[in-house]
């Protein structure tokens, strides 16, 4: 009985622990982890809930982040992005974006505000390299949307996940916000590990 619960208990340790391979994903210690790139108005920050008035709090947690901007012409892409060591093979991305866009408190388009997933298995930190797989953008529907990014064969080594805001025409105080940003390595290896703790609990136990 005492070796069945050592190994259930490893095998959750190995499947559970390090799952996500960012660092702070879901916003809980404000930017920690991340870097901010900014252009004009447009600022990455921290969010608890209704930032700005806008009416959205986080998909989970306490946290979210997001970028609150009122600019219309040049660039319009402030992002954040972490980089990170991928072990390499199935990678799969995801993130939940929300966001809202608005003139004298009167919904404009939605394809005016967005807010858009990316990620680099090359490991780059500019957006605009052409090696980033980008997922559609969550447009200014005011509803939590999911992205989901899967890369089966990634190579091992650095990485990056972007998340980037998107404003195409704003005047007014427009928001994108993320929340719940997940880097996900491959199953398999987590479940190699997994078996091969649940051996090694065995071997201890026969010993004793």
């Amino acid at each position: 009985m005492k070796r069945l619960m050592l190994v259930a208990a490893l095998l959750a340790l190995a499947t559970g622990v390090h799952a996500n391979l960012l660092v702070n994903g879901g916003f809980e210690d404000g930017l920690n982890g991340w870097t901010t790139v900014t252009f004009f108005s447009g600022n990455w920050q921290p969010f608890g809930a209704t930032p700005f008035g806008h009416p959205v709090s986080p998909i989970e947690g306490s946290g979210m982040a997001g970028a609150i901007s009122s600019w219309d012409t040049s660039r319009n892409e402030a992002y954040i992005y972490q980089q990170f060591n991928n072990p390499g093979g199935y990678t799969e991305v995801s993130f939940w974006g929300w966001a809202r866009a608005k003139f004298g408190d009167n919904p404009t388009s939605i394809y005016d505000v967005g807010v858009q997933l990316g990620f680099d298995p090359l490991g780059s930190n500019d957006s605009l390299d052409p090696n980033i797989i980008w997922a559609d953008p969550v447009w200014a529907t005011q509803q939590w949307e999911k992205r989901t990014i899967v890369v089966p064969n990634a190579p091992a080594g650095t990485a990056t996940v972007f998340i980037k805001s998107i404003h195409k025409f704003g005047i007014e105080w427009n928001v994108g916000v993320a929340d719940d940003v997940q880097v996900v390595p491959e199953p398999g290896s987590l479940m190699a590990m997994a078996a091969g703790l649940a051996g090694m609990a065995g071997m201890f136990l026969r010993k004793r």
